[in-house]
């Protein structure tokens, strides 16, 4: 899996998405692999996500 790659290989330690709040899909399926919300953009309307090379989610989604 490409996360796997990115964190062997560049040491990358969380994860970060931004999703416009109406697209209800991509949030789902962010949540679903393990991301947290962690703010919100009143401005343009996006929620920004993220999941840590540390979080128990992320160490079950690349096994």
């Amino acid at each position: 899996m490409m996360m796997a790659f990115a964190v062997n290989k560049y040491k990358i330690q969380t994860f970060r998405a931004k999703i416009g709040e109406s697209n209800i899909a991509s949030l789902k399926l962010f949540h679903k692999l393990g991301f947290k919300d962690v703010s919100y953009s009143e401005a343009f309307k996006e929620v920004t996500l993220e999941l840590r090379v540390t979080d128990r989610s992320f160490v079950d989604l690349i096994a």
